[in-house]
């Protein structure tokens, strides 16, 4: 009985190839899993503060600044992985140059795409004085 003969090279290319593919299969899943994870942190709350906290932003502040600011505030952004998806997030919504100065609020419940989407249209703490009738700019200051 014959046996097909396959030469041994033609083997050895068809073991790469297997090897190559199941090498691009296991990147594709790795890059879909990676992507599934960032997508679910962009969602999910700020792990952090358990009660309102405020979060002041100076002028000049760049985005690295403002991303360890929020780490002192108590937002976990200080492992790799953390610091990767605050800036991937950053040039996805392509806000990363353009956050504004001032006092933000870190309420219970804010997810980190949301965040960063108020800082970018400058949705700031506002607050409320009254002057009182008849008073001077002198005893308003006092």
């Amino acid at each position: 009985m014959l046996q097909p003969v396959f030469p041994t090279r033609l083997r050895g290319r068809a073991v790469w190839r297997g090897l190559l593919g199941l090498l691009l299969l296991a990147l594709l899943l790795a890059g879909a899993w990676l992507w599934r994870d960032y997508q679910g942190w962009t969602q999910a709350p700020l792990a952090g503060p358990p009660a309102a906290a405020t979060l002041e932003v100076a002028r000049g502040s760049g985005y690295a600044q403002i991303i360890a600011q929020l780490h002192q505030a108590g937002v976990p952004a200080a492992s790799a992985r953390e610091r990767l998806y605050w800036r991937l997030l950053g040039r996805e919504l392509g806000v990363a140059n353009r956050l504004h100065a001032g006092e933000y609020a870190l309420t219970p419940g804010l997810s980190p795409r949301a965040l960063l989407q108020r800082m970018a249209a400058g949705q700031v703490v506002q607050h409320h004085f009254t002057i009182v009738d008849g008073w001077t700019f002198r005893q308003l200051r006092v």
